[in-house]
């Protein structure tokens, strides 16, 4: 009877062991071709733009980079030239405010969303004290409210154990790191039931679904 419970706790253990998942050991291997090169050194802070005048991106080759997982942790690496896992943070927000708003800091949409990142009213409250008018009038405030609502997705992904989605195939396309931001954007809610149920409920939200959104930023 004791070989017997050995026997299972150590299957139980080499099982839990091949299915944990540690950012760290996470290499992304993807081999995106070629217009322009981008030359990442190891801090991460040598990165070339790719986005071009009206706002699209060019496809890069990148050298494959693990995620950062002190990103993680602090709140201040949150910064424009700080590497997610395909593009930089500035590269993830120009894609991201090009979508809500082609990069219009005053607007407000249909939604009631505010400025250039169509920020929610519930993130305003959390994240900010200045008045919506100023929000709207404050590029500035603008950007730090969104490195720190980045930080807070990250934490979100880490926390509710969706970073095990990486790199998988869901909805027929490979899912990166900025995908699961744009996703925690667009609502973590939704982007919980997208991975959760492997694709198949995304049903319209906003005007779209949570999968073409995220399908956006795998571009």
């Amino acid at each position: 009877m004791k070989k017997l419970f050995l026997t299972l706790f150590i299957l139980s253990k080499i099982a839990f062991e091949a299915v944990s998942f540690e950012i760290s050991d996470f290499q992304p291997t993807f081999d995106r071709t070629d217009q322009i090169q981008v030359t990442v050194d190891s801090n991460n802070e040598n990165i070339d733009s790719s986005k071009d005048s009206v706002g699209s991106f060019r496809e890069v080759k990148r050298k494959a980079n693990p995620i950062n997982k002190k990103l993680f942790k602090k709140i201040n690496l949150i910064h424009d030239t700080v590497w997610l896992q395909t593009m930089t943070v500035k590269e993830f927000k120009d894609k991201l405010g090009w979508r809500e708003s082609k990069n219009n800091y005053q607007m407000v949409n249909r939604f009631g969303f505010k400025g250039k990142y169509a920020i929610s009213d519930y993130m305003l409250d959390l994240l900010t004290k200045v008045s919506r008018k100023e929000f709207l009038e404050n590029p500035q405030e603008q950007e730090r409210v969104m490195n720190e609502s980045i930080f807070r997705y990250l934490r979100f992904l880490k926390r509710e154990k969706l970073l095990k989605y990486l790199n998988r195939e869901i909805g027929g396309m490979k899912i990166t790191l900025e995908m699961l931001l744009a996703g925690s954007h667009y609502s973590p809610y939704f982007l919980k039931l997208f991975l959760k149920s492997d694709g198949r409920k995304n049903d319209p939200n906003y005007g779209m679904t949570c999968g073409d959104y995220m399908r956006f930023f795998s571009e």
